[in-house]
C-alpha cells in the first residue's frame, strides 16, 4: 500500500502543523460514557495579524460602473464575487483577518462548523505537561478571538477532536484517544455551550486503530458519526446514528481496506432524506466511494466507485449537488462535483497541491476547498475557489515558513466571506492552531 501523504506519519506521531503570526499568501492568476474524562479551561491569548478591517457590506456608490472611482480598489462592472474583483470594488481572495492561538504549548485546530449564533466552533488537540495530547475545543466570534477555550483529558497518551457540530445548545465533538492496550479507540461526546460534557460514547473494537473522522446532524438534532474501525479481516467504513441523548439507533460497517491504516476520512454529511458518506476502499488501489444511506439506517440507497487512486477527506452538499476533496495519486489535490444521485459531472486537480481536506459552498455556487500544498518548507495550507462548473477562480498558498502548515476545515459565512482553520508551525516542533478570514 502507499502511504497516504506525510499526515499519517504527523498524526501517529504527534500530531503538527502551523504558523508565525504573520503568512504572505500568494494568490494565482483568478479566473458509551466515561468517568475518566476531566475538562479544564486554558485561556491563551491569540496571536495575529488584521491586515484590514471585517467588511461592513457597504460599497462605494459608483462601484459597479465599470471605471475605478473615489476609494475603490477595483471595478470590474459586475456584481460577482471572486472574479478579481468583488461587488464591493475590493480585490477577492485578500486576507482580512488571521490568528494563531498563542497557545504556551503546541496546539492543532482539525475541524470547525459556524453555529447558528454566528460562533466558530472548533475542535482539535494540545500537548500537555506530560507531552502528550488532550482533546481541545474551543469557541470564536467572527473576529477570530476566543470566547473559550477547552482541553480534556481521559489519561491516554493522545486524543484528538477531529469533527464537531453544533445543534442550537448542543456542540458535538468526535475523533479518537490512544491506548497501548488497543491503538486508538473511536470516541463521540456531547457537551453544552460551555463545553461541559453532557454524554460521551466510544467503541474499541480490538482489532487495531478505530477514529472517528466525520460527524453531521439533522435538522432535529440526531448526530451521524463516520470512521474506520478495525475489523479481524482489516478495516471497516464505520458510520453510526445517535440521538440527542446518546441512543444508538443505527450502525453500519462496510469492510474496506485489508489493513486498519489510519487516513484522514471518511467525512459524512446529512442532505436531505440521505445520509451522504464519502471514504475510501482498496481493490488494487484506493478507490474514491460514496455512499447515500437512508435516513433510517440500512442497505445503501446507492454507491458509487471510481478507481481514480483517489481518497475523499472532505464532503459537502449543496441543494441537488454532491462536492467532493481530497487526495489522488500522485500527490494531487481534487474537487468533484455530483448530481444527487452521485453521478459525477466534473473533476478538478486545477487546485495545485498534494490533498484536498474540506469543501463548501457558497450562495452564488462557488465551490471553496482548502487542504496541503508544496511549501519553501514542508507544506503550505492551500485554499482554492471555483466557480460551480468546476473553473478555478483562484489559489492561494498559506504557509509560515517555519514548517510544515496545514488547512483542515473550511466555513463560508452568509456574505460570502471564507474562514479557515488548521495549524501553523511557530518553530521547530512548534505549532499553533491557526484561524484566518479571506473576501469571496
Amino acid at each position: 500500500m502507499r502511504c497516504v501523504h506525510g499526515r499519517v506519519v504527523w498524526l501517529f506521531a504527534a500530531l503538527g502543523c502551523p504558523g508565525p503570526d504573520t503568512a504572505t499568501p500568494v494568490t494565482e492568476a483568478t479566473g458509551a460514557s466515561e468517568s475518566t474524562t476531566s475538562a479544564e479551561s486554558t485561556t491563551a491569548e491569540p496571536t495575529g495579524t488584521t491586515p484590514e478591517p471585517v467588511p461592513t457590506g457597504d460599497a462605494p456608490a459608483s462601484c459597479g460602473d465599470g471605471a475605478v472611482d473615489g476609494d475603490e480598489s477595483c471595478d470590474d462592472g459586475n456584481t460577482v464575487d471572486g472574479d478579481g474583483c468583488n461587488r464591493d470594488c475590493e480585490p477577492s481572495a485578500r486576507l482580512l483577518w488571521e490568528r494563531l492561538s498563542g497557545a504556551p504549548q503546541s496546539d492543532w485546530y482539525h475541524d470547525m462548523v459556524l453555529g447558528p449564533d454566528q460562533t466558530l466552533l472548533v475542535g482539535g488537540t494540545i500537548a500537555n505537561a506530560r507531552d502528550n495530547q488532550d482533546r481541545l475545543l474551543s469557541r470564536h466570534d467572527l473576529a477570530g478571538e476566543p470566547l473559550w477555550a477547552r482541553s480534556y483529558d481521559a489519561g491516554a497518551q493522545f486524543e484528538r477532536v477531529l469533527a464537531v457540530g453544533r445543534h442550537e445548545a448542543a456542540v458535538y465533538a468526535a475523533g479518537a484517544k490512544y491506548s497501548l492496550a488497543d491503538g486508538y479507540d473511536l470516541w463521540i461526546a456531547r457537551h453544552d455551550l460551555a463545553g461541559e460534557v453532557v454524554w460521551e460514547d466510544h467503541l474499541g473494537s480490538g482489532f487495531g486503530h478505530d477514529f472517528a473522522t466525520g460527524l453531521s446532524l439533522t435538522g432535529e438534532g440526531e448526530v451521524l458519526v463516520a470512521g474506520v474501525v478495525g475489523t479481524a479481516d482489516g478495516a471497516a467504513m464505520w458510520t453510526r446514528r445517535y440521538g440527542p441523548d446518546g441512543a444508538v439507533q443505527w450502525t453500519q460497517s462496510v469492510p474496506v481496506l485489508p489493513s486498519a491504516v489510519f487516513y484522514l476520512g471518511p467525512d459524512v454529511e446529512v442532505a436531505g432524506e440521505r445520509v451522504l458518506v464519502g471514504f475510501t476502499a482498496w481493490s488494487n488501489d484506493y478507490n474514491e466511494v460514496l455512499a447515500a444511506y437512508p435516513p433510517g439506517g440500512g442497505a445503501p440507497l446507492w454507491q458509487r466507485d471510481w478507481a481514480s487512486g483517489g481518497l475523499i477527506y472532505g464532503l459537502a452538499a449543496a441543494g441537488e449537488s454532491i462536492f467532493v476533496t481530497g487526495q489522488r495519486y500522485p500527490e494531487s489535490f481534487f474537487v468533484r462535483r455530483l448530481s444527487a444521485e452521485g453521478e459525477s459531472q466534473w473533476v478538478s486537480t486545477e487546485c495545485i497541491g498534494s490533498a484536498g481536506r474540506a469543501v463548501a459552498v457558497d450562495g452564488q455556487g462557488d465551490v471553496v476547498a482548502i487542504g496541503l500544498g508544496a511549501g519553501s518548507d514542508g507544506a503550505n495550507a492551500r485554499l482554492c475557489k471555483f466557480t460551480g462548473d468546476g473553473q478555478l477562480r483562484w489559489g492561494k498558498d498559506l504557509g509560515s515558513g517555519l514548517g510544515d502548515d496545514f488547512g483542515e476545515a473550511v466555513v463560508i459565512l452568509p456574505d460570502g466571506r471564507i474562514v479557515v482553520a488548521g495549524s501553523q508551525a511557530v518553530g521547530p516542533d512548534d505549532f499553533d492552531g491557526w484561524l484566518a478570514m479571506f473576501a469571496p
